[in-house]
């Protein structure tokens, strides 16, 4: 009953468009039969990384955060040209950041317009990717249809100078309102729930000189605008998870200001800001302002990424998850062994310390190992038994030196911030990559050998890092002989 009820949940959720109360989502949801109550729904809202509470018993969803709110793009002149649009990072944070950008659905004069698969320059597809960041660009190339074919590890994932991609055909666009260099496209969320948005010309040149000029004061008033709130915004919400999560807060926080028939954007904010730029954020990358390092602070709002009074424990919180236990037993099985006691050994070292947790997960792998097994092909797990075995070894030492650092009760203030920083960042991926392999249906080879290229790297950070943090749990009367 409760997965129908969630299943319900997040079909009323999705297309919400105003401010509603814990109380009216139930009542809508009794609506369709639901039986469900106030303390459940409020604590399914909490957890919704989809929704926020505006304050006591007000929410609203990203759906009605975006739904309606207008932006600008500035087509480059090599797009122009060449009758296209590289949508890349242009629609963040107005759509969902799961939404992959040749997802989205773009309309023009009523009519949907097309992609299409065109051969052009490696340097302009990069320069409407970066607020992804660059370490994510890879990602966007692979995942692109134009390459779904491609092996990039032959050489070495060096990209070539010219390569096909998949781009809006703006052809008709352009034309029809005979669309030159520096005009704009006025964007406007039709559905942030179903990824369309409408485009409309903003064209610069049809005015006269002094109109002109007051189309430039306006967009240089909105990159003031913006500059100065995400200043404030910056140091009220810090660098949250990703560029998208920061930017995203930044909008909602100033959607009045920022949102308005005049707006610019922020990819062409950050081609001429002096004050903010992208920064190296551990391994990641992040909008920062410039010259100053990201340092933690407890006065960020949300989940920061430490709160200098709490332990280290509390700011990873990564325990042993269904799919890491799934991905040792899949190794197991790949290895012909029938006991699955001996996971245990592979988990856990000796001296664990938290046998609550061994106990729990030797419960999870007497009921969760014949279930794996009956279903298991050795065969079709041939070609990613190997590099799963290879994750494990990583999720091992990062683990280990996770729970060392956790019996510690060390504080964040004792290690060096970056270290600690690209720290949390090698155990999240990792953790990512683990249940990529056990989820995913089906993987290509050049997934699998560009997998095998982030473990080269991940295991060269981690080889960089742990003598810095090993020597932090030296100097404490926590000393474990490390």
């Amino acid at each position: 009953m409760d997965n129908i009820n969630l299943r319900l949940y997040q079909s009323c959720i999705k297309y919400e468009t105003t401010t509603f109360s814990a109380k009216q989502l139930q009542q809508k949801m009794q609506k369709f039969g639901a039986n469900i109550s106030i303390k459940t729904l409020r604590l399914w809202l909490q957890d919704d990384i989809n929704v926020f509470q505006l304050e006591k018993d007000v929410y609203i969803t990203k759906t009605g955060c975006f739904t309606g709110r207008e932006f600008g793009i500035k087509p480059s002149k090599y797009e122009i040209d060449h009758n296209i649009l590289i949508v890349g990072h242009r629609c963040v944070p107005f759509i969902d950041g799961d939404i992959l950008p040749f997802e989205i659905d773009f309309f023009f004069d009523k009519k949907k317009l097309n992609y299409v698969k065109k051969n052009i320059l490696t340097s302009e597809i990069i320069q409407h990717h970066k607020i992804f960041g660059e370490e994510n660009f890879l990602q966007y190339v692979m995942f692109d249809p134009s390459n779904e074919d491609i092996d990039f590890s032959i050489n070495g994932f060096e990209l070539p100078s010219m390569m096909d991609f998949t781009v809006l055909d703006m052809e008709e666009f352009y034309k029809k309102s005979d669309f030159q260099y520096e005009d704009w496209i006025r964007a406007r969320v039709i559905s942030y729930a179903d990824s369309q948005i409408t485009l409309e010309p903003d064209c610069r040149h049809i005015y006269n000189p002094f109109e002109q000029s007051v189309f430039d004061e306006k967009k240089e008033e909105w990159n003031k605008v913006f500059e100065s709130t995400l200043m404030e915004n910056l140091k009220k919400f810090g660098p949250r998870s990703c560029i998208e999560e920061q930017l995203m807060f930044h909008f909602i926080n100033s959607m009045y200001e920022l949102s308005v028939p005049h707006a610019g954007s922020v990819e062409e904010y950050l081609k001429i800001s002096q004050k903010i730029g992208f920064c190296e954020f551990g391994v990641e990358s992040r909008l920062w302002i410039l010259n100053e390092e990201i340092s933690d602070s407890k006065n960020w709002v949300g989940k920061s990424v430490a709160e200098s009074e709490n332990p280290v424990s509390e700011m990873i919180g990564l325990q042993i998850s269904d799919e890491i236990i799934d991905a040792f037993i899949l190794d197991a099985l790949f290895k012909k062994e029938e006991d699955p006691s001996n996971i245990i050994d592979r988990i856990f070292e000796a001296d664990y310390g938290n046998t609550m947790e061994i106990e729990i997960t030797k419960l999870l792998l007497k009921n969760k190992f014949p279930i794996l097994k009956r279903n298991y092909n050795w065969f079709a797990d041939y070609e990613i038994a190997q590099l799963r075995e290879e994750v494990l070894k990583i999720f091992k030492k990062t683990h280990n030196l996770y729970k060392n650092i956790e019996n510690s009760q060390t504080q964040v203030d004792d290690y060096p911030q970056q270290d600690l920083i690209t720290f949390m960042q090698l155990y999240s991926h990792t953790k990512k990559m683990i249940e990529s392999l056990v989820l995913a249906d089906d993987i290509d080879q050049s997934s699998i050998n560009a997998a095998y290229s982030s473990l080269e790297g991940m295991n060269y950070t981690f080889d960089e890092i742990k003598g810095v943090l090993n020597e932090v749990l030296r100097r404490g009367p926590w000393n474990k002989n490390l």
